[in-house]
């Protein structure tokens, strides 16, 4: 990868050497390569690497192959009380709460009425890219301003080589979530 310095930034370097001021200069050499990984990326996609990094899902993960394998992506806005998935409609899409929260109204095994709230940060629907169960379930927003997320996980690549292991993290990593919000029910 070929990185270009600007005139000032070649005298920081010189400076930074001369005085072994060695963190500035990691930080200035980390933070070219950063811009040259990113460089050839649309403003768009170069928004969605910022959501990304954000989602514990993706966490160390390679935001390249992660803007591959995601498809669909969106941002909704919603206000208290907004239907984001429907009990009727089956999504297989994946929520990331980037603020605000929302509620998960559905009935048990048992035919218990049970809720279960989502805040900022957290993902839901999850267990859907995971096992294909089709839950009767309302989700809403729960307070005015909640923008969500939401994904679809490219079914098309995952026996792709390529793509292999990061398909085994965020699988495990769902995994993980679903096995910690069974714990906490």
């Amino acid at each position: 990868m070929f990185v270009e310095y600007t005139e000032s930034e070649v005298q920081r370097l010189h400076q930074a050497l001369k005085s072994k001021k060695e963190i500035s200069l990691k930080k200035i050499v980390h933070q070219k390569v950063i811009d040259a990984k990113y460089h050839d990326l649309s403003e768009n996609n170069k928004k969605l690497v910022q959501i990304i990094k954000k989602v514990k899902l993706f966490a160390n993960l390679d935001e390249r192959l992660v803007l591959e394998i995601i498809k669909m992506p969106q941002f909704i806005h919603y206000t208290k009380a907004d239907v984001v998935i429907d009990k009727n409609i089956t999504s297989k899409s994946i929520f990331y709460i980037l603020n605000g929260s929302c509620k998960k109204i559905y009935y048990d095994s048992k035919g218990h009425l049970l809720n279960s709230v989502f805040m900022t940060s957290e993902i839901f629907n999850e267990a859907v890219a995971l096992t294909s169960i089709k839950e009767k379930k309302i989700v809403y927003a729960n307070e005015d301003n909640t923008t969500i997320f939401s994904f679809l996980l490219n079914e098309s690549l995952q026996n792709n080589p390529k793509f292999s292991y990061i398909y085994s993290e965020i699988y495990k990593r769902i995994a993980i979530s679903m096995a910690q919000k069974f714990l906490h029910h």
